[in-house]
């Protein structure tokens, strides 16, 4: 054997070890999809639903934007439902419940962890509250699509009631947090093929491989030594 076919034969078992290592690695990559559902509908209600071309998933797991949730009374408890139009169907996959603290919550924070369901195709969101809030001045939820082409000192000569100065209205950041800002729902399917095909079945690599690769090519090059110092010898 001589030198650059040993070279050859290294190089050749290297290959065969990354592709080998590569088909693993590969095997253990879960494929996933992720779809983001804007929300589109009114920004402060009660209770509205928006639709959308349907695709599969079966789980929810983000929650993203302003979208803010409150008791309607100071008092008592309201109840709130998140459905998803599933397969036609409206399914609850969220129900929880606020005191009237009269304190806003961010819808942002009920998710993650995400929420499983059955998979199915998801073609439309809906957001109920009960008892109801006071139409036009208390509704139950606020800012989920709060979409205003004002500037900073506009919406502050608007909103000024509500802040104790004008740093006060920049430091506490409600112009970032609601100005072009929108709820957002994000879903996700497991059950998907990557666009590439389905990763590699996974390729069993026996323990000793690596030192068989190297073993190898020393036994190679221990020949190709002793092989030329023979050839040496005989010469002389």
């Amino acid at each position: 054997m001589t030198f650059p076919m040993i070279a050859i034969f290294s190089r050749t078992s290297s290959r065969v070890l990354a592709m080998a290592l590569g088909a693993t690695l590969a095997a253990t990559v879960q494929a996933s999809a992720t779809t983001t559902v804007n929300w589109t509908g009114a920004n402060n209600f009660n209770d509205a639903q928006i639709s959308f071309a349907g695709f599969k998933a079966d789980r929810l797991v983000d929650i993203t934007g302003s979208g803010l949730y409150e008791a309607c009374c100071q008092t008592g408890s309201t109840n709130f439902t998140l459905q998803i139009d599933l397969n036609n169907h409206w399914t609850t996959i969220l129900q929880w419940s606020s005191t009237g603290d009269s304190i806003t919550h961010s819808l942002a924070s009920l998710v993650p962890p995400a929420i499983s369901f059955s998979e199915g195709i998801v073609s439309g969101i809906k957001l109920t509250s009960s008892p109801d809030g006071t139409p036009s001045s208390d509704y139950n939820f606020t800012n989920l699509n709060y979409i205003s082409y004002l500037s900073q000192q506009e919406y502050y000569n608007l909103y000024k009631y509500k802040y104790k100065s004008w740093d006060d209205f920049i430091n506490c950041g409600d112009y970032d947090r609601y100005v072009h800002n929108m709820a957002s729902f994000e879903f996700a399917d497991c059950d998907v093929t990557p666009p590439n095909g389905p990763p590699p079945s996974a390729t069993p690599i026996p323990g000793t491989l690596p030192l068989l690769v190297s073993g190898a090519g020393l036994f190679g090059a221990f020949r190709w030594r002793r092989k030329n110092k023979d050839s040496k010898l005989r010469e002389g």
